[in-house]
């Protein structure tokens, strides 16, 4: 019988011959570990006859290369787990995408406006001398949107860089295929409506129209939909509010003096009060300075 040895051993132990006879040591040759398959020979005879024995110290080698290869049950679990995993982080990565683009061209929009105003007050001076077009008496609210008109053409669009040159139009003539709703889908803002409209450079859309309560316009309107005719034209998503007050000389959101509680709770989707709550929205960014927070009613 051949001595036995360990896989991972390099010594052998030589157990006595049956007849009394010895084992010759032989020549002892041990080759480079880091060669690709290295082998440990030892060389043992006896009486004219010559026995190897060969030792491994890598002898996993041949077995790990035949488990190179993965089953396909292996690829189609790990193709769920990805499957899986993405299904739950690749939307919520969008959504933050989504807040940031809006934050971001909302707060650039506000900017651009405001510093429209401060040039149109340095050349007219306070804006208690833009009296004449505040606290109007008008017959029905198509007179509104005319007044919009006047009132940017000499306070606002001459200060601003536009895409487009603005007009009075219809939502429909100006590209929209549906109404602006709020996020519970009452219509805000209908397609067949009136609004002067222009365009800016960073692809916002501008709705300039009045304040209109029981027979008088009373101050600026600017509707700004931050991503122009694309959907979801949804107010708190893509669709703000922003009004000029001029006994503050200011441009600022809709409801800008309301407590954040009060903007929360009037920004979210299930508000079934008045469809236009969700334009408090605007005013809750701004609050937030231009940041749409985790607990903002998407």
């Amino acid at each position: 019988m051949l001595p036995s040895q360990s896989q991972d051993s390099c010594s052998v132990n030589i157990p006595p011959l049956p007849d009394g006879g010895k084992w010759i040591k032989g020549e002892r040759k041990e080759l480079n570990v880091d060669a690709p398959h290295p082998v440990l020979r030892t060389t043992f005879s006896r009486t004219g006859e010559k026995d190897e024995i060969r030792s491994s110290r890598f002898t996993l080698h041949s077995s790990l290369k035949k488990r190179a290869a993965f089953t396909l049950a292996e690829v189609l679990i790990t193709l769920g787990i990805i499957g899986v995993v993405a299904a739950i982080t690749i939307p919520s990565i969008i959504t933050d995408y989504q807040k940031k683009i809006t934050a971001k061209r909302l707060s650039q929009t506000y900017s651009i406006l405001s510093q429209a105003l401060t040039m149109a007050q340095a050349e007219y001076g306070d804006t208690s001398s833009w009296s004449t077009l505040f606290n109007v008496d008008v017959d029905d609210f198509a007179q509104t949107t005319e007044l919009g008109r006047l009132w940017a053409d000499k306070y606002l669009l001459p200060y601003m860089k536009k895409l487009k040159n603005a007009e009075i139009m219809t939502l429909s003539d100006a590209g929209y295929k549906n109404n602006i709703t709020s996020k519970s889908g009452s219509s805000l803002i209908y397609v067949g409506s009136n609004y002067y409209i222009t365009h800016l450079s960073n692809g916002v859309i501008l709705l300039i129209t009045y304040e209109y309560i029981n027979g008088k316009a009373f101050v600026p309107l600017i509707y700004v939909d931050v991503n122009g005719i694309t959907n979801p034209n949804m107010a708190g998503r893509d669709v703000f509010l922003f009004t000029f007050r001029p006994n503050i000389n200011k441009l600022v959101p809709y409801a800008y003096n309301y407590p954040r509680e009060t903007l929360k709770d009037r920004c979210k989707k299930d508000n079934s009060l008045r469809a236009s709550y969700n334009l408090y929205c605007t005013a809750l960014i701004m609050l937030d300075g231009w940041e749409i927070k985790d607990d903002y009613p998407w």
